[in-house]
């Protein structure tokens, strides 16, 4: 939990390794590990953002994902070493 920004995010599956937070931008920035090896996806959710349409980029895709009163989402664990939210424009 960033309690500073007022945001709660859980990874049901992989770990947070680091988490960065541009409240006025509407963005966040994850770095995700797997130290088990065992997850094949990472699954995160997240409360605290306004609702509206949020981009969900990796290094390899990106995904468009509606947020109400929380956003959740799934990624392949190869794919989620960086993750990086934003508001769509």
């Amino acid at each position: 939990m960033l309690v500073s920004e007022k945001l709660n995010i859980e990874a049901a599956r992989g770990e947070i390794k680091s988490a960065i937070v541009n409240r006025a931008r509407l963005w966040l920035h994850l770095e995700m590990e797997d130290s088990t090896g065992f997850a094949k996806t990472v699954q995160l959710k997240i409360d605290g953002l306004p609702p509206a349409e949020y981009r969900v980029r990796t290094n390899n895709s990106e995904l468009h994902v509606p947020a109400s009163a929380a956003i959740s989402f799934a990624i392949p664990i190869e794919e989620a070493a960086s993750i990086t939210l934003e508001k769509s424009q």
